[in-house]
């Protein structure tokens, strides 16, 4: 499996921000795959992610970076110690008014946050629906963001395509990722949702992303 094929994610954080001489903080950064693509762009990079088997790997796919195990929810930083923090597809998985709190204070005032979040009507958050439909915290997480300090400086919607070999790779990757047993319920409804694209080698499938830049009100 291909995720994000054309690495389009780390071109968007990069023209939506300009990292150079920045302090930078990514949130949620599970084995470092986006923060790859990140090293070497800016000043510092502290990347952290609360899975210990997520910085393992991150850490020896990139062993020359800053991984650390955190929860945006509480950080462990000063305050005023960065002038970016990301947060790489990682709101909706905590609690959203607790890590942006938290993202603010370790904020400088002249800093900023960028937020990608998947959308909910993204074909691949459709298809991983039908085993843990994330809808409601996905909803949760641009809530969180309107009522937070912070106002929209910018946003845009972005795709990225993840290529499978074929289906059967793309079902073994969605009962491995969430630790389920094989379901021929669960398989006919991903089938029903591949439609015309079931049995497609390669199998591509498109990842609708919106990215947001925020600023302190």
């Amino acid at each position: 499996m291909i995720n994000d094929k054309g690495h389009l994610t780390v071109e968007k954080i990069v023209n939506f921000a300009n990292l150079e001489s920045q302090a930078v903080l990514e949130i949620g950064c599970g084995d470092g795959r986006i923060t790859q693509g990140l090293i070497g762009k800016s000043e510092s990079l502290i990347a952290i992610d609360p899975n210990p088997n997520a910085i393992a790997t991150a850490k020896k796919r990139i062993p020359n970076a800053d991984f650390r195990i955190g929860s945006g929810e509480t950080l462990e930083f000063n305050d005023a110690s960065f002038d970016m923090v990301l947060f790489t597809l990682s709101l909706h998985h905590q609690q959203c008014d607790m890590a942006l709190g938290e993202a603010a204070r370790v904020l400088k005032d002249s800093g900023k946050i960028l937020v990608i979040e998947p959308a909910v009507d993204s074909e691949i958050s459709i298809i991983c629906n039908v085993f843990h439909d994330e809808t409601p915290v996905l909803e949760n997480a641009i809530k969180a963001i309107d009522a937070s300090i912070f106002k929209i400086a910018c946003t845009e919607v972005f795709y990225t395509e993840w290529e499978f070999v074929d289906n059967q790779e793309l079902y073994n990757w969605l009962f491995e990722f969430y630790q389920t047993p094989y379901d021929n319920v669960k398989l006919g409804k991903v089938n029903a949702l591949l439609g015309l694209s079931k049995g497609s080698r390669p199998l591509n499938l498109k990842d609708k992303l919106v990215i947001t830049k925020l600023t302190k009100l």
